[in-house]
């Protein structure tokens, strides 16, 4: 530093040293600590991806100036210290979205799970609203199954919290899993599924397997309500290459809103519920929505293999 001036404690200018140039750079006015006894100083920038974050200084109070040396050693040190700042930023950027993508997921898992545990119970009280006016002899019956569906919930609940406070959970294969959906569905909402297997059970990563299984669960949901169908299917295509699962009912399909239809009669992705097209992005998947107006609709999920012989999807930890 060539100019501390005692009186005002700060500093203005100093000489920049940078292999063989030396320059003068002004820099913002610098409270010193004791401007009384300061006799030379010298400042680094801290540099964190080509931005200037501050400024890293150092005070002398003996009559000696400072050695290039001494300035190559702060700049080092320096340079150390902005890169662990980077890292520290970088860390928390990742916390960041580990966080936003828990909550995606919990949001996803509630909404696929519970919340279609809540609209299939409103579907047993609007029954029970039309039974008591039209034949009351059939309302204990259904209070009866309305009661199950509210216990199934609150395990359904229980389940889901337990997992979350333990997430190394038993692994559930796909194929089971799809089955004991279908099982639900039918024992929940009177849906007859079906499911279908083409080829060998895929090796799947568990989380693929749960988001797999979500999919189907919401896209069966929909069948439902609104879609109102009597029955559905359920695909399981694999191949080499990529994995398809498909779910058809027959339902009212999807209503006016969504798009025109393409040349193969295809609707736009934003057609199927947004858990769904999240779930398949999460994969890397394509998702593909047929609707036949009045004859049902048709979800198709198409996620590659990770590699030849490979999984299928990512391999991120299954919490559910």
């Amino acid at each position: 530093m060539n100019d501390v001036r005692p009186a005002t404690g700060t500093a203005l200018c100093y000489d920049v040293l940078n292999g063989a140039v030396r320059r003068k750079a002004i820099v913002p006015p610098l409270a010193l600590p004791d401007p009384r006894t300061a006799q030379a100083l010298i400042i680094a920038p801290v540099l964190i991806q080509r931005e200037l974050r501050g400024h890293a200084i150092v005070i002398r109070e003996a009559q000696r100036k400072f050695t290039r040396d001494e300035l190559e050693f702060l700049l080092l040190l320096v340079g150390q210290a902005a890169a662990g700042l980077e890292n520290v930023r970088l860390q928390e950027k990742a916390e960041e979205y580990a966080v936003a993508e828990e909550r995606g997921r919990i949001a996803r898992d509630l909404h696929d799970g519970f919340i279609q545990s809540l609209a299939g119970i409103d579907l047993r009280v609007e029954a029970c609203k039309l039974l008591l006016r039209r034949d009351p002899t059939r309302v204990p019956r259904e209070l009866e199954e309305l009661h199950q569906a509210v216990d199934c919930g609150y395990r359904e609940v229980r389940h889901y919290l337990n997992v979350l406070r333990e997430p190394r959970q038993p692994e559930e294969r796909l194929w089971a899993a799809l089955d004991r959906v279908a099982a639900e569905c039918q024992a929940r909402h009177g849906l007859r599924v079906r499911v279908v297997r083409a080829g060998s059970e895929p090796r799947l990563a568990p989380a693929t397997a749960h988001d797999l299984t979500q999919i189907a669960r919401e896209a069966l949901g929909n069948a439902v309500r609104p879609g109102r169908a009597s029955q559905a299917v359920v695909r399981i295509t694999c191949r080499p290459t990529h994995l398809v699962l498909a779910v058809r009912d027959n339902g009212s399909g999807f209503t006016n809103g969504h798009g025109d239809l393409d040349a193969e009669g295809f609707l736009a992705p934003t057609a199927a519920p947004w858990s769904i097209r999240e779930r398949t992005a999460t994969l890397g998947g394509a998702l593909r929505v047929r609707s036949r107006p009045g004859r049902g609709a048709e979800i198709l999920v198409t996620i590659p293999a990770a590699g030849p012989g490979g999984r299928y999807g990512s391999d991120r930890r299954m919490y559910a």
